[in-house]
């Protein structure tokens, strides 16, 4: 229906950071124009206006980042719809389920439930003949259990 409806939107978001820096930054202004004015009757009201003036520009430029970044996301999200549909493996039938690859076990690597561990019984490292586990040496050769 749209052509380009995420840079519209993008656009968009853009538009309104900058609205809000314009409108916080008038307030701002107003503001330290207001500590000015009180400073003739209380000194120290230039301070506070000054201050006041760092506040609420700092305060305006977070809150209109924030609040335009969710926006500006979308967009670019919308951008990339056809990346993503494409990474999903969508189909111009519909949606489907993308068939994500298990990896298999290695059968070269995979040890066998006996090497893992076996509490009844130890494997001489001389013959590989399988001893009793209360055995000190191999009945096979004689070689001393490792320990």
């Amino acid at each position: 229906m749209f052509k380009n409806v995420g840079k519209a939107i993008k656009g968009i978001a853009k538009a309104l950071f900058i609205l809000q820096l314009v409108v916080g930054g008038i307030f701002a202004v107003i503001v330290l124009i207001s500590g000015f004015i009180l400073s003739r009757e209380e000194p120290t009201a230039i301070l506070i206006g000054v201050l006041l003036f760092i506040l609420v520009a700092v305060f305006t430029f977070i809150c209109a980042y924030l609040s335009v970044m969710t926006l500006y996301a979308y967009g670019c999200i919308t951008d990339d719809v056809k990346t993503i549909k494409e990474i999903l493996g969508n189909t111009a039938g519909g949606a489907t389920n993308p068939v994500i690859p298990v990896p298999t076990p290695d059968p070269v690597h995979t040890p066998e439930p006996a090497t893992i561990f076996n509490p009844t019984s130890w494997k001489c490292s001389r013959c590989g003949h399988e001893n009793a586990l209360e055995n000190a040496f191999c009945e096979e050769c004689g070689n001393k259990k490792d320990i």
